[in-house]
Protein backbone atom coordinates (compact mmCIF):
# COMPACT_ATOMS: atom_id res chain seq x y z
CA UNK A 1 0.00 0.00 0.00
CA UNK A 2 2.90 2.69 0.75
CA UNK A 3 4.46 2.03 -2.52
CA UNK A 4 1.28 1.07 -4.55
CA UNK A 5 2.47 -1.73 -5.86
CA UNK A 6 3.10 -5.84 -4.49
CA UNK A 7 6.45 -6.70 -2.96
CA UNK A 8 7.20 -9.26 -5.28
CA UNK A 9 6.07 -9.50 -8.58
CA UNK A 10 5.42 -13.41 -10.58
CA UNK A 11 2.83 -15.53 -11.81
CA UNK A 12 3.84 -18.16 -9.67
CA UNK A 13 2.56 -18.54 -6.37
CA UNK A 14 4.74 -20.68 -5.11
CA UNK A 15 7.50 -18.49 -6.31
CA UNK A 16 5.22 -15.88 -4.50
CA UNK A 17 5.52 -17.53 -1.59
CA UNK A 18 9.08 -18.71 -1.83
CA UNK A 19 9.78 -14.87 -1.62
CA UNK A 20 7.68 -13.49 0.51
CA UNK A 21 9.37 -16.02 3.13
CA UNK A 22 12.98 -16.21 1.63
CA UNK A 23 13.99 -12.62 0.06
CA UNK A 24 14.32 -9.35 1.70
CA UNK A 25 12.02 -6.99 -0.01
CA UNK A 26 13.05 -3.45 -1.36
CA UNK A 27 13.25 -0.41 0.61
CA UNK A 28 10.22 1.44 -0.01
CA UNK A 29 11.87 4.55 -0.12
CA UNK A 30 14.27 2.81 -3.38
CA UNK A 31 10.57 1.91 -4.72
CA UNK A 32 8.39 4.73 -4.76
CA UNK A 33 10.86 8.32 -4.10
CA UNK A 34 7.72 9.84 -2.55
CA UNK A 35 8.44 7.79 0.98
CA UNK A 36 10.67 9.29 3.65
CA UNK A 37 13.67 6.95 4.57
CA UNK A 38 12.70 7.09 8.14
CA UNK A 39 8.90 5.77 6.86
CA UNK A 40 10.56 3.15 4.89
CA UNK A 41 13.39 2.07 7.73
CA UNK A 42 10.43 1.63 9.98
CA UNK A 43 8.56 -0.49 8.04
CA UNK A 44 11.95 -2.24 6.62
CA UNK A 45 12.40 -3.21 10.22
CA UNK A 46 8.63 -4.16 10.72
CA UNK A 47 8.83 -7.07 8.12
CA UNK A 48 12.33 -7.82 9.01
CA UNK A 49 11.92 -12.15 8.42
CA UNK A 50 14.11 -12.93 11.74
CA UNK A 51 11.63 -11.91 14.92
CA UNK A 52 14.92 -10.71 16.84
CA UNK A 53 15.31 -7.85 14.35
CA UNK A 54 11.98 -6.42 15.08
CA UNK A 55 10.82 -4.15 17.46
CA UNK A 56 9.12 -5.92 20.14
CA UNK A 57 6.71 -4.26 20.82
CA UNK A 58 4.55 -1.05 19.00
CA UNK A 59 5.44 1.11 22.04
CA UNK A 60 9.37 1.44 20.90
CA UNK A 61 7.78 3.26 17.44
CA UNK A 62 5.54 5.77 19.63
CA UNK A 63 8.89 6.85 21.23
Amino acid sequence: MLTGRALFTTDDPMERVHAHLAKVPPLAHDVERSVPEIVSAIVAKRVAKNAEDRYQSGAVVAE
